[in-house]
């Protein structure tokens, strides 16, 4: 006799429905990460151009 091994399915979904949910968070972070990094850069250009632009109206 050849019996298939019987697995828990509810346990199985919700294992791998946390394993997801924690691949959505790590992303959130990942993106979160580089805006700030983004708006981080942008802030330095904005910066070095309004001293350029105040150095060629002397």
């Amino acid at each position: 006799m050849n019996r298939e091994p019987q697995y828990d399915l509810t346990l199985e979904t919700s294992r791998l429905i946390l394993m997801a949910g924690e691949q959505v968070l790590a992303y959130k972070k990942t993106i979160k990460d580089e805006l700030l990094h983004s708006a981080g850069t942008l802030k330095e250009w904005v910066s070095f151009l309004i001293i350029i632009s105040m150095n060629l109206k002397r």
